[in-house]
């Protein structure tokens, strides 16, 4: 990633209350029966998978965060990288209920994870989170910012700061 991208990232928004069913997630975008977190489960299983109806049952996934390898698709939670709470505080708080739905079923910002490691994370940014993975770091950083950017949103001084000291070690 160049840090010339990097300049394109306001610093600061500030926002109002949050609530997190203004964020509907989980969608079945294209009307193929699957919702959001079925399609993500498809899309990184790297084994066979099976399905009851619409819903994914099993599969093989590694989990980035941990590098633990699942086989149950309900030991998985799909993680927002950069969380709706933080989407909201970061400039998504006036977006319309539209462009937050978009927002919370964008594959680029969702990825199966170990539930605890989900749990751990939370809404926090890469100033007090990151993966217990520490070769998963730069790929982790990368998708922030660039999700950070795709949708216009703000970084305050700490999630930058780290994120730009991960990044140039990458």
């Amino acid at each position: 990633m160049k840090l010339a991208l990097l300049a394109l990232i306001p610093l600061v928004a500030f926002a109002g209350s949050y609530d997190r069913l203004d964020w509907p997630y989980w969608a079945d975008v294209d009307g193929d029966c699957q919702n959001t977190r079925a399609e993500i489960l498809i899309a990184k299983n790297a084994g066979p998978l099976t399905l009851q109806g619409c819903r994914v049952v099993s599969g093989r996934w590694i989990g980035p965060y941990t590098g633990d390898v699942f086989i149950n698709a309900g030991r998985l939670d799909i993680d927002h990288i950069v969380p709706l709470k933080e989407a909201h505080i970061s400039g998504g708080e006036h977006w319309t209920r539209a462009k937050k739905r978009a927002f919370a079923n964008d594959p680029e910002n969702l990825l199966p994870v170990i539930a605890r490691a989900n749990r751990s994370k939370g809404s926090k940014d890469p100033a007090k989170w990151m993966p217990p993975l520490a070769r998963y770091h730069c790929e982790y950083a990368a998708r922030w910012w660039l999700v950070k950017a795709k949708h216009r949103l703000t970084m305050d001084s700490a999630e930058r700061t780290k994120l730009l000291a991960i990044l140039r070690d990458c």
